[in-house]
């Protein structure tokens, strides 16, 4: 049975609605399962326990941050060959993809074993959530070889239209995680290195799945083993999108992890109340970003056909929808961010710190999911260096400038988070009007 789509004909709402609701369901659940962690440690573990496991967040997100922009990279690769129809290059896409994966996996393991202590004392990670952060952090690391299998897989499926299975194979993953949360938790009590210990377990099962299914081949693609290795042909393609994607990803979680240790010195409150606020304002950010990645799996398919008229149709859709999703969860998480927040921890201020978390963010999170859509739009036709250089000047440099020189002269937590909503709006404006005004198709026009 074929489950890869062209995206290429046919309706452009009904078409890329279709595709986005698996991978927002996907988004959805994979920060349900995520979120399982934080909220069982932070029901059966206690506060500091739960702020050990949010603490970590930022650095974890930071060191993988350029492998997972690489496999935009791949996606956009695999996404062109795909509407193109020239299957050569997309098997060797993804045969170069899952050697990216597992190699670089390995990589980031190691290094990031061995410096989690330090990167955690950099960030002034309070002393009395210290040791447990640096056990939850090791475990993650462990796990990252088939966190990277499983992302890498599940964006070459989606890339071919597919967004179905890499669902159903996160369902499985989400299921064993909370499971064993549940048992390494509330039974075992084994506090963050049983949360650290099923997220790696959970990831493994995902990434088994994932594997499986290209080993398998479908109608497209059949990925053998002995034929993973780096093909130089597409690697220098792969690269050029995902190597900008990718630092952006880095650059921006610099920023989170300054800021991060910016909310470390105001206690391990205020560390806990983030970090449920994050759990529950990355429903927002995964959905944005699955929607982004829709949108660029469209452009991507079309660009490779030659339908430019169909891609700018597109576009406009992918910004319709996306304000009206964004909008309506947006308003759900203002109304409701002091029982969400209540749901992980019950005491008084990490609740008023994780509900001045969402009061102060959402607001910006419709900007933020325009902007996502132009800067995918502009991924999948090759030019992610200008979304990665307006992310440096502002989600990072500007952040940096506001944390030393605002924060000083207006000490408080709302300042830190007003930093992000700012930097939000005038990024989009820089995408924005390179969209706009700037030749950035590859037929030379200007939109």
């Amino acid at each position: 049975m074929k489950k890869s789509a062209s995206l290429t004909e046919g309706s452009i709402s009904q078409g890329l609605i279709v595709f986005a609701i698996p991978l927002i369901l996907t988004s959805i659940l994979q920060q349900l399962y995520n979120t399982a962690d934080l909220l069982i440690v932070g029901r059966f573990a206690g506060k500091e326990a739960m702020a050990a496991v949010g603490a970590t967040g930022p650095i974890t997100q930071l060191l993988i941050g350029l492998f997972l922009g690489i496999a935009t990279g791949v996606g956009v690769v695999v996404a062109q060959s795909f509407g193109s129809r020239n299957y050569q290059k997309l098997s060797s896409a993804v045969e170069t993809s899952m050697a990216i994966a597992i190699g670089g996996g390995l990589v980031v393991t190691v290094f990031s074993y061995l410096l989690t202590p330090s990167l955690l004392a950099l960030m002034k990670t309070p002393g009395d959530i210290f040791d447990q952060a640096v056990v939850y952090m090791r475990l993650f690391f462990i796990g990252t070889v088939p966190l990277m299998v499983y992302n890498m897989g599940s964006g070459i499926l989606r890339s071919m239209g597919d967004s179905k299975r890499p669902f159903y194979y996160l369902i499985v993953g989400a299921l064993v995680n909370i499971l064993l949360d549940l048992v390494f938790i509330a039974y075992l009590g084994w506090g963050v290195a049983g949360a650290g210990l099923a997220t790696i377990l959970g990831q493994v099962a995902s990434a088994f799945l994932t594997f499986y299914n290209l080993n398998r081949g479908n109608e497209f693609v059949l990925l053998k083993v002995k034929n993973i290795r780096i093909r130089q042909d597409v690697l220098k393609e792969i690269l050029a999108i995902g190597v900008p994607s990718g630092l952006q990803a880095v650059v921006i979680n610099l920023s989170n992890v300054i800021i991060q240790a910016v909310i470390n010195g105001f206690g391990s409150n205020a560390v806990a109340g983030n970090a449920a606020a994050s759990r529950i304002d990355g429903f927002v950010f995964l959905t944005i970003s699955s929607l982004g990645m829709a949108v660029m799996t469209f452009a991507g398919q079309n660009i490779g056909a030659g339908q430019m008229g169909r891609l700018k149709k597109g576009t406009r859709v992918g910004i319709k929808v996306t304000t009206l999703i964004i909008g309506g969860l947006s308003l759900l998480l203002v109304v409701f961010c002091s029982q969400l927040i209540g749901l992980f921890n019950n005491n008084p201020e990490v609740i008023e710190y994780g509900r001045l978390a969402i009061l102060y963010l959402a607001p910006g999170y419709i900007i933020f999911g325009i902007m996502e859509i132009l800067g995918g739009v502009l991924r999948a036709a090759g030019h992610a260096t200008v979304p990665m250089v307006m992310s440096i000047v502002f989600m990072c440099i500007f952040r940096i400038f506001w944390m030393y020189l605002l924060l000083p002269h207006y000490y408080s937590i709302k300042t830190v988070f007003l930093s992000y909503p700012v930097t939000w709006i005038l990024n989009f404006l820089g995408i924005l009007g390179y969209y706009l005004f700037v030749p950035w198709q590859p037929d030379g026009q200007q939109v």
